[in-house]
């Protein structure tokens, strides 16, 4: 299989756990796991030195620069973010990926499992991807990228994956690549993260993202998400 699992982590010795035991259940093992810790103090580092991870222990920026660090290290031309505490949706997950990648696609995502702190799951259907415009489409943990020489932004610390993921959407639909859509869930995405925890911040980001990249709409798009959370809230 040629996919790189990228896994980032800071003093999250459950969340490792529980997304090591995920890639370990696939019925499907030909993949390369990459972990970038951010210099736990916790027991992570004696876990990580227990599993067949590709893993580094070392002090970071950030999530997208430790991210940047995973894509800089991978081999294989296909790249899934999953972080620690993030798992694949099922045992058969990476299998049902393998068949895609197959076909060469420039990109692919799916549907997503969201986990609330509470332990309820419920599933997040895909919007099209050419909603990009108003948002990622799906969590970024459903997207498997072609690696190229994107980085993520690290003036954005919470909304950096919106804006790399626009950009290399615009990359793939310049060259004409194929984009495919797989309609299951490919994660179990774990709530409670920075995303959902600054929401308000995600959301400014989001709007001068949408700025930078002259998108239509940015402020009606903007108000619309805040009066969505707020009524969710």
């Amino acid at each position: 299989m040629n996919l790189s699992i990228i896994t980032i982590s800071y003093n999250n010795l459950e969340g490792l756990k529980k997304t090591a035991s995920s890639l370990q259940a696939q019925t499907h093992q030909d993949f390369e796991w990459i972990v970038v810790d951010g210099g736990s103090t916790d027991k992570s580092v004696a876990f990580l030195k227990t599993t067949n991870a590709d893993w580094k222990s070392c002090p970071d920026r950030g999530i997208y620069e430790a991210m940047n660090r995973g894509i800089d290290r991978a081999t294989r031309d296909y790249m899934l973010f999953l972080n620690a505490g993030d798992m694949l949706a099922t045992e058969e997950t990476l299998a049902m990926i393998d068949e895609t990648l197959a076909r060469d696609p420039g990109f692919v995502y799916g549907d997503s499992l969201e986990q609330s702190v509470a332990g309820k799951i419920h599933e997040k259907p895909a919007k099209p991807y050419a909603t990009i415009g108003k948002g990622l489409f799906t969590h970024h943990q459903a997207m498997i990228y072609k690696k190229n020489n994107l980085r993520y932004d690290l003036n954005y610390k919470i909304s950096s994956d919106y804006d790399f993921t626009y950009r290399y959407l615009m990359d793939v639909v310049a060259h004409d690549l194929p984009v495919h859509y797989i309609p299951a869930p490919l994660c179990i995405f774990e709530g409670g993260g920075v995303s959902q925890t600054s929401a308000k911040v995600g959301r400014i980001e989001q709007y001068k993202i949408r700025q930078a990249h002259h998108i239509s709409g940015a402020i009606a798009t903007f108000a619309k998400q805040t009066l969505a959370w707020n009524f969710r809230q």
